[in-house]
């Protein structure tokens, strides 16, 4: 937490000492990087029982980086865009053992990728404090058991999300963002056996800073 509002902080004083932008209409491409923090709420369902088994409270933290494109559409102070992402993650969830912490189990997030939209006002000509939705798409790592005794595939998973940032320009068709995300991902439903699933719903953290290359279109209206 301090060390995203030292971030946020730091990149306020680059927005108001950046150069004044000619215009937000145009498009980009980058690159970012940040960390990710999950929960993961999971049942053992039988069918026609329902819940047999829960594990709440599994957490994973760690890194995540990625690639970004987008469009904006500049009107006066205000300015409308849609993006599209894929990133990559390095955040494993663990379950030991409580005698002598033996790894019983362990699985983490993949990739995922993400189309949404966000809209914005300037703080100044060439700050952009703004929100965002966005559709996302998820890969989870299979379950591996007793260091792969066993595993069990998990698959993909649909979610939404939703978060906000500030970009600055830090100089003429390049740009600084710090951005969070906080997306809810629909439960994966994983067959162990008949009328025996493992069901297991994620949601995902991220704070990202990132640089992009904008390709502008004339002046601002």
């Amino acid at each position: 937490m301090k060390l995203t509002l030292r971030l946020f902080a730091l990149l306020a004083a680059f927005a108001f000492a950046a150069p004044a932008s000619a215009s937000w209409t145009g498009c980009y491409i980058g690159a970012h990087g940040g960390l990710a923090a999950s929960n993961l709420n999971t049942d053992l369902t039988a069918t026609g029982f329902g819940s047999i088994l829960n594990i709440d409270g599994l957490s994973a933290t760690g890194s995540m980086y990625g690639l970004h494109a987008g469009c904006d559409y500049q009107m006066g102070k205000f300015v409308l865009g849609v993006f599209g992402d894929y990133d990559w993650y390095n955040a494993d969830f663990n379950v030991s053992s409580p005698l002598g912490g033996v790894n019983l189990a362990t699985t983490g997030l993949d990739k995922s990728w993400s189309l949404g939209g966000r809209a914005g006002v300037l703080v100044t000509p060439a700050t952009l404090v703004y929100g965002l939705v966005a559709w996302s798409q998820m890969d989870m790592n299979p379950i591996v058991v007793l260091g792969g005794a066993a595993s069990l595939a998990l698959g993909s998973t649909d979610g939404i999300s939703v978060g906000g940032g500030i970009e600055t320009v830090l100089m003429p068709n390049v740009r600084l963002k710090l951005e969070y995300r906080y997306t809810m991902y629909d439960k994966i439903v994983s067959p162990i056996v008949p009328g025996l699933s493992l069901d297991m719903e994620p949601d995902v953290h991220t704070v990202r800073l990132g640089i992009s290359y904008a390709f502008t279109f004339g002046a601002s209206d």
